[in-house]
């Protein structure tokens, strides 16, 4: 299934090197998070998608909007990952993954009792901060949205 999701990710995105970097250090990090927290089977197969295919649709929207932002996630991201992953066979994921992807950018309305989407985020967040893209400091990123014993350990060797 991930090879199928990886190669997918990589032609819709396409010469952006950039994002298809990203998209696999997000997978890294969710498949280490999610591997060490606990998560098997569906759950942690569902999670690793939703890291490939998190920024799915950013040439959409980027395309059809001239922005990005995290609404879009949920209004172009979503509807892609179920058409791929219908396309591919994987109807038991689609709506589970359709949720991380579209809810990746929303980080207290439905972060409680969804551990995969907490280590989604945390993924994104430690690419960002790697990339340089965040724009608060390393410690209250950690503080306000790191909840998983490994994603704050991750943080602490990485950036604290």
């Amino acid at each position: 299934m991930i090879s199928q999701v990886l190669s997918e990710m990589i032609r819709i995105l396409g010469h952006d090197h950039a994002q298809v970097d990203r998209a696999m250090k997000v997978y890294v990090y969710c498949s280490v998070i999610g591997d060490l927290e606990g998560l098997k089977g569906d759950a942690l197969r569902a999670l690793r998608a939703a890291g490939i295919l998190h920024g799915i649709a950013l040439p959409e929207g980027l395309d059809k909007e001239g922005k990005w932002d995290g609404d879009m996630q949920k209004r172009y991201g979503e509807p892609m990952v179920r058409e791929l992953l219908h396309r591919l066979g994987y109807d038991r994921y689609i709506e589970r993954v359709a949720f991380l992807v579209g809810q990746c950018n929303s980080y207290f309305e439905e972060m409680d009792n969804n551990l995969d989407l907490q280590i989604l985020i945390e993924s994104t967040f430690l690419v960002d901060l790697s990339e340089g893209r965040c724009q608060e400091p390393p410690k209250d990123v950690y503080n306000r949205y790191f909840a998983t014993v490994t994603g704050r350990k991750l943080m602490q060797d990485l950036f604290l």
